[in-house]
């Protein structure tokens, strides 16, 4: 086949969508000096997420949706397009783990690495085994909810290669072996999306998503 690829065709604003009309256009003209030439292009695709919903004539053979199979929009562009069709997406990716210990801590205690973070009363700590080697950016220390049994708790301290703590606050009745999802599908308990992730990381979903690391368990359901 032969292919090229959208640099902002996920993006409104006119000089974007000039750029990206132009982008096609010149596709256009290669394939059609391919053939001139007595060669097959093969299939012809050009259109990612964004523009398989906003450019149905740039379509041609072949589209390619990568972040709308995880349910997300990649830009402002499909979102709105799939607004106008009456359509919307769902995101099907679920990033959970569980508590796995409990500690009471006294008002004035230090937690994690670098003294970041203060007890200012006294409180139950639990113990998430997620940190940044599974794809928990570290740029989300003390930035961050989890949900817990349908309640949003505050990640706090710095975030570890290999773990994380949340302030659970007292008689929570959160116990040892609870599910705590970071984020994804509401049905699953999660409170947020890899989007509200995102936002708080000051990145994009994608690198949301990508960055979980091989070591997590995929469990397809």
């Amino acid at each position: 086949g032969t292919c090229t690829h959208f640099s902002v065709s996920d993006e409104l604003n006119q000089d974007s969508v000039l750029y990206t009309e132009n982008q096609f256009n010149f596709f256009l003209e290669a394939l059609n000096s391919i053939e001139k030439e007595g060669i097959n292009p093969g299939i012809r695709h050009c259109s990612a997420s964004a523009a398989s919903f906003s450019k149905p004539n740039m379509q041609l053979d072949m589209v390619r949706t990568g972040i709308a199979f995880y349910g997300y929009c990649s830009g402002d562009a499909d979102r709105l397009s799939l607004e106008n069709l009456g359509l919307s997406l769902k995101p099907c990716v679920t990033l959970l783990t569980e508590v796995s210990a409990i500690k009471r801590f006294k008002s004035g205690q230090y937690i994690s690495y670098g003294r970041t973070w203060k007890t200012t009363e006294d409180c139950d700590i639990a113990l998430l085994p997620i940190g940044y080697a599974d794809g928990l950016s570290r740029t989300l220390s003390s930035n961050l909810n989890i949900a817990i049994n349908g309640k949003n708790y505050p990640l706090v301290g710095r975030i570890c290669m290999d773990q994380c703590m949340v302030n659970l606050g007292m008689n929570s009745g959160v116990k040892r072996w609870d599910k705590a999802v970071i984020f994804g599908d509401k049905n699953y308990g999660a409170l947020q999306d890899a989007q509200d992730i995102a936002k708080l990381a000051g990145t994009i979903p994608y690198e949301i998503l990508t960055n979980i690391s091989r070591r997590v368990p995929r469990v397809f359901m």
